[in-house]
């Protein structure tokens, strides 16, 4: 039991996994040292705005906390490398063609329909991604063919090369074409 704003303020690393759904209080209260954040399975009672994260962050993992949770994802700190944002409600808003750049890895799922998606043209936020989840958005084909089409801008042909972009509307015209290049780059891609 508890409330997560009771931390002790020089904790760099915390990690709170399936502790049950007592836990309370406001992520946007979290120590400002942090680096590496990990709440998981945690209940429906913690609140706050993703846009008041410890700006130090370079980990991000929320998973399954609810529908409390509030802000943007374009206000997420800049020196993230790892963000893995799941079932979190449909609260939070943004782009995601403006998320940090240097991301190695991204998993958003199940976020209702507020996130959207604009082509960059210049392979952004995607370079340096090699894996890369985007399910249950509600992204429009329009949306699906500019992610696909600005990853293929990227011409990223290293690490494991994953794509699961399904569960979003169906490829159309060139973002089928895209689709195949990817794949015969050697990546898994994976759309409606």
């Amino acid at each position: 039991t508890g409330s997560i704003n009771s931390l002790p303020s020089g904790l760099t690393y915390l990690h709170l996994y399936n502790l049950g759904t007592n836990l309370t209080g406001s992520i946007s209260s979290l120590p400002s040292g942090l680096t590496y954040l990990l709440l998981n399975s945690l209940g429906t009672n913690l609140t706050g705005s993703i846009s008041s994260l410890p700006s130090g962050l370079t980990y991000l993992l929320l998973n399954s906390l609810g529908t409390n949770l509030t802000g943007s994802i374009n206000s997420l700190p800049s020196g993230l490398t790892y963000l893995h944002l799941n079932s979190l409600g449909t609260n939070l808003t943004g782009s995601i063609s403006s998320l940090p750049s240097g991301l190695t890895y991204l998993h958003l799922n199940s976020l209702g329909a507020n996130l959207t998606y604009t082509a960059s043209g210049a392979g952004e936020p995607w370079q340096g991604l090699s894996d890369i989840t985007l399910r249950y958005l509600s992204l429009d084909a329009t949306e699906v063919n500019a992610v696909l089409s600005d990853i293929v801008a990227t011409n990223y042909n290293t690490g494991a090369k994953i794509l699961n972009i399904s569960n979003n509307t169906a490829p159309t015209g060139a973002g089928i074409t895209d689709k195949a290049t990817l794949v015969s780059r050697g990546w898994t891609v994976t759309t409606d």
